[in-house]
């Protein structure tokens, strides 16, 4: 099983909905998310877009 498909998906989908991650995350956040380091608010977006593909994510590599 390949995975390529899997990781396309995220890599397309955070970009396509992340204002939507954003209204997800912000009240999560003790801080605005503006002042997130880069990488920081990178690994967070990376989670829901994670989360919502958990039905097609991958089980063995």
């Amino acid at each position: 099983m390949s995975t390529a498909p899997y990781f396309r998906e995220i890599l397309h989908g955070v970009p396509q909905f992340k204002s939507e991650i954003d209204t997800v995350l912000k009240p999560c956040l003790d801080i605005e998310i503006e002042e997130l380091d880069p990488v920081e608010l990178a690994v967070l977006r990376l989670s829901p877009g994670n989360c919502s593909s958990a039905l097609t994510c991958p089980t063995a590599w």
